[in-house]
């Protein structure tokens, strides 16, 4: 009777166990695929939802889900969906900039078997019509613009050199512009201005090189204010490359000009754990008196001692370069000196820096 009693309830235990182990869950869509027919792109996001129904006997819990595009978001419910029950996968198409036919899939994942199902949603965006202020992709405040920085690339010492931006006010009033925080060697000028409303303008900028009192590539901005409003965060910024005019000198003045001769084209510091100082020798080897202008690079964890400002024919002079591994976040290095000088053959002598951060 025992032995009865023992078998009985062995019996049982391993029921209870395989009936837990058919406990699953099951997703079931009433539809897998949605298809939006034709989406206007103005009229924004289109949203569809597909319902799912529990068809298993366990909790169903969506883990996540992903999509084939970052045009499409998918959401879902995070509780979990007791047998028997539904719920909905909704799914976001964005048309913006996305003219033409699309086909894109969704992915659901969940504690089913398989555990991925797929959706699919489809159409076509009709593309609105362009505005015109579409082509004016930047922006400061209610004034559009073609671009926020203005490169001049070479710009030379004595020559002004002008460059100008179209703007458009789409809005119904006149802005009025003004612009502060200008360098000293740039000019700004808005033709016309106030910026009428709905109209177009152009912003005049004269880079005036002899006045920066810089050689090399260089960097500004200035700060654009509408109808005297204050916001520091409306700039544009303005670039160039500023060169000594060397187009008038006869072939005699040429063949005895300076002519700049570095000793090795790149300074190898090796490992580096600390501030570090290596030197290069600059020769002039022309025939007459040689001025540097300028050494530099654009990395923050390099300086550089000045040379002797002017060297003799024959003559040389030290570049002392010191790496601040304090200033970089680097473990490699390897950068580009800029040496510029009255060399007119070679007014931009460049050497390399190179090394590792120990």
């Amino acid at each position: 009777m025992k032995k009865s009693f023992t078998l009985s309830a062995i019996f049982l235990i391993i029921s209870i166990a395989l009936f837990a182990q058919d406990k699953k869950a099951a997703i079931t869509f009433s539809r897998t695929t949605h298809d939006f027919g034709d989406i206007e792109e103005e009229n924004g996001k289109a949203t569809t939802e597909f319902e799912f129904t529990n068809t298993g006997n366990a909790p169903l819990l969506i883990t996540r889900t992903a999509a084939s595009c970052g045009c499409t978001t998918p959401e879902y419910p995070k509780e979990p969906i007791a047998p028997g029950k539904k719920g909905v996968v909704k799914v976001t198409y964005n048309p913006a900039n996305r003219p033409g036919a699309f086909q894109k899939q969704v992915y659901v994942y969940a504690n089913t078997d398989p555990e991925r199902s797929s959706l699919v949603i489809k159409g076509k965006v009709i593309p609105r019509t362009p505005k015109k202020e579409d082509n004016y992709p930047r922006e400061i405040g209610d004034l559009k613009l073609k671009k926020k920085h203005i490169p001049f690339y070479d710009v030379y010492v004595g020559i002004p050199k002008e460059e100008a931006v179209e703007m458009y006010n789409p809005s119904s009033k006149p802005l009025n512009l003004t612009f502060v925080e200008l360098p000293k060697h740039i000019k700004v000028e808005a033709q016309p201005n106030p910026v009428p409303a709905m109209g177009e303008a152009k912003l005049k900028v004269t880079y005036l090189a002899d006045k920066a009192k810089d050689w090399g590539i260089r960097s500004d901005e200035f700060v654009v204010k509408i109808n005297n409003e204050d916001n520091k965060l409306d700039k544009i910024s303005v670039s160039a490359d500023i060169r000594e005019d060397f187009s008038n000198l006869t072939d005699k003045q040429k063949a005895n000009a300076p002519s700049c001769f570095i000793s090795q084209k790149t300074v190898d510091f090796g490992k580096v754990n600390g501030k570090t100082t290596k030197k290069l020798i600059i020769t002039n080897n022309g025939k007459s008196e040689m001025i540097v202008r300028k050494v530099k690079n654009m990395n923050g964890m390099f300086s550089f001692s000045a040379p002797q400002k002017a060297i003799q024919p024959g003559k040389s002079s030290e570049i002392e370069i010191t790496i601040d591994p304090a200033k970089s976040s680097m473990k490699k290095f390897n950068s580009v000196v800029f040496i510029i000088t009255n060399d007119p053959n070679s007014p931009t002598t460049t050497f390399k820096v190179s090394g590792t951060i120990d």
